[in-house]
Parts: C-alpha cells; sequence; structure tokens
C-alpha cells in the first residue's frame, strides 16, 4: 500500500513540483538572481531576498513567478502553486466536460455569479496554501505527501543548475556505468 502511494504521490505531486521547481530555478539562474554555485542552503537564502526585496514581483517576474512568491517562495510556495494550479486545471476541465449551460451559471444573476466565482477562487487560494491537508487527504500519509514533493523540488533545484550537455553527459555516464546496462550489452553480444 505504501508503495502505491509513494507511486501515486510521485506521479500526481512529485514530478508536477520537480517540473516547475525546475522552470522557476531555471528562470532564476538564467536571469543572474541565483548563481550556479551556490549550494542549497544559499540558494534558500537568495529566494528569501529576491522576495523580501521585489514585493511587487518585478515587471521581469512571469505569472507563475510572481503566484510562487505570493505563496512564500521556496519548498512551500512551489507545493503551494502547483497544489493551485492542479486544482484549478482541474476544476476547468471539471467545468467544460459538465458545461450545465448559459442559464444554469447565470439562473441567480450576474451579480450571484461573480460573487461564487470569487469565493472559489479564494477556496482555492486557501486551499493551495494549505496543501499539505489538501493532499494528506482521504486517509493519506501526510509524511509522503510531504517527502515527496520536497525531494522533487530540491531535484528540480538541482537539474535546473544544469545544462543541456551537462544533463546529456550525466545521463550517458549512468548508462555507461549502470551494471544492467552492461549485462545487457554482453548478452546481445553473444
Amino acid at each position: 500500500m505504501i508503495i502505491m502511494e509513494l507511486l501515486w504521490a510521485s506521479l500526481a505531486l512529485g514530478l508536477p513540483v520537480a517540473a516547475m521547481s525546475w522552470y522557476l530555478a531555471r528562470r532564476l539562474y538564467r536571469s543572474g538572481k541565483l548563481s550556479i554555485n551556490d549550494d542549497l542552503r544559499a540558494v534558500r537564502k537568495n529566494i528569501g531576498k529576491i522576495r523580501r526585496k521585489d514585493k511587487n514581483h518585478s515587471q521581469q517576474a512571469n505569472f507563475l513567478e510572481k503566484r510562487w512568491m505570493k505563496f512564500g517562495g521556496g519548498f512551500y510556495g512551489i507545493t503551494a502553486v502547483t497544489t493551485w494550479l492542479i486544482i484549478e486545471l482541474g476544476e476547468t476541465m471539471q467545468f467544460i466536460v459538465n458545461f450545465p449551460g448559459v442559464s444554469a451559471i447565470l439562473g441567480n444573476g450576474i451579480g450571484s455569479f461573480i460573487f461564487n466565482f470569487f469565493v472559489n477562487q479564494l477556496q482555492n487560494f486557501l486551499t493551495a496554501l494549505l496543501w499539505f491537508t489538501y493532499w494528506g487527504d482521504d486517509g493519506r500519509n501526510v509524511i509522503i505527501w510531504i517527502a515527496v514533493p520536497y525531494v522533487a523540488y530540491l531535484a528540480g533545484i538541482f537539474f535546473a543548475r544544469k545544462s543541456k550537455s551537462e544533463l546529456i553527459q550525466m545521463w550517458n555516464d549512468h548508462v555507461k556505468h549502470n551494471p544492467d546496462n552492461e549485462n545487457h550489452d554482453d548478452n546481445s553480444a553473444t
């Protein structure tokens, strides 16, 4: 059961967090706001400085960077913004697939529709802030749902430092030194 939950946590939250942290950290590395030579402690410290220094989240920041900083930056912020995006995308898809019709949407008036829309946005924002309760719901192991995105966050930050050629070299070195591949090569030669 734990293996299945680890697998589900890795797919549902780990991969999106890794991708999001890679993307956002890559932007910060490329812009020079973070140094590729810094260790993780320095990266965390610098992300905090960026957040405090730029309260308005500069014009250079894109939508995701602004949301990340609004959710606090760092691991917590990445996981919160990822959770928020997953919730929003899920609700949007559900709305499209189960479209109730314009008369049902505006049945109580446009004011009611707008009010309900903003209440829903606030609920999604608060749910994203408390992401660990969202993912640890329904009897799931909360520790797994915290540990998996944290490891994914670290992996995203690590890989964001690497250039494409460095990543290819890492992959080639892994394949070359993997004992399973050596056995497979020996068997294919016979």
